[in-house]
């Protein structure tokens, strides 16, 4: 489970260079280097799955996480592309799209938050994606 990521609330034209760097350092090409560090092994071992932690600010625009969304967006392409490529060793490659939850991360944000969850969490407080988003979600 890839499942590492940083977030900081800015708005588009004020974001700091630096703080955009470090978001796509974490939560995309950390993803990146965990994927292709493991696949191998994955496949020695018949397959698997690699499941990536993203968010609903992957395809829903967040003016104050304007950063955050595009690396989770990025995070999101690469997922469908490593699906693909991987499908053919076994290994499946899923995504799971969480929305505003009451966390640490997302103490800086103000927008309306699922409670923190009691584990285990409720299945309803995120959405599990394989393949292409289904058009009733749009």
């Amino acid at each position: 489970m890839n499942n590492a990521g940083v977030a900081n609330s800015n708005l588009p034209l004020s974001a700091s260079l630096d703080i955009a760097r470090s978001e796509l350092e974490v939560n995309y090409f950390g993803l990146i280097s965990m994927t292709q560090a493991f696949a191998p092994v994955v496949a020695a071992h018949g397959g698997g799955a690699f499941v990536n932690m993203l968010s609903v600010a992957s395809w829903a625009a967040y003016p104050v996480a304007a950063t955050y969304g595009a690396s989770k967006a990025a995070a999101w392409s690469y997922t469908n592309a490593a699906r693909q490529q991987l499908k053919t060793q076994g290994t499946e490659v899923v995504a799971v799209h969480v929305g505003p939850v009451d966390t640490d991360m997302q103490a800086g944000f103000d927008v309306p938050k699922t409670p923190r969850p009691t584990w285990p969490a409720a299945p309803w407080t995120c959405w599990r994606q394989v393949g292409p988003r289904p058009s009733s979600t749009r």
